[in-house]
């Protein structure tokens, strides 16, 4: 009888160690940012094999400074829009983050492309979200996650010379020498 009971005892044991050092590898795991980039067909699409590799993306302490593994998920097509998902892991936690994204200058663009006297830039705007979020665990052995979306619009640059909408026709005008000019007489 005494052999069984240090039999249970060892097994209870063993299982409270496996189950306390799980605990500890769970929360040792730091948290993740997921979400989409979206943007009209009408836009365009990067020129590029994977087109989500067109967007930086990152996430900043309140410092300044980088933070987290980005991860680019995929690059899917629905009927009106481009999508391209991506996730930033080994986030640090309790910390207030912003979550930026830009397009890369390295690709072009192919598609409809706006034409005009502008010259265009494309901005993200996050969706349902400031950009900004302070990752927190719900359960100690949960890491913490956020949604991030964003929506990318083309926008129009302001000119760099001052254009006239509606200007008045300026006739050139002739300059004439002194010796030219006909004498009035009065």
């Amino acid at each position: 009888m005494n052999r069984k009971i240090k039999k249970i005892l060892y097994g209870l044991s063993l299982l409270l160690t496996l189950s306390v050092g799980a605990l500890s590898i769970s929360a040792q795991t730091a948290g993740a940012i997921n979400g989409r980039i979206k943007w009209k067909k009408s836009d365009g699409k990067p020129e590029a094999v994977r087109p989500c590799e067109a967007f930086g993306i990152a996430a900043y302490t309140e410092a300044g400074s980088a933070v987290g593994n980005v991860i680019r998920l995929g690059f899917t097509e629905t009927a009106d829009n481009y999508e391209c998902a991506y996730s930033i892991g080994n986030l640090p936690e309790g910390q207030l983050l912003r979550v930026v994204v830009n397009a890369l200058k390295d690709y072009r663009w192919t598609g409809n492309q706006p034409t005009g006297l502008f010259t265009y830039r494309r901005t993200f705007k996050p969706t349902g979200w400031t950009g900004e979020v302070t990752l927190m665990r719900v359960k100690p052995d949960l890491p913490s996650r956020a949604r991030g979306d964003f929506d990318m619009v083309v926008v129009a640059n302001k000119p760099n010379e001052k254009i006239l909408l509606n200007p008045k026709i300026r006739f050139p005008t002739v300059q004439r020498s002194a010796a030219a000019r006909p004498r009035r007489s009065f």
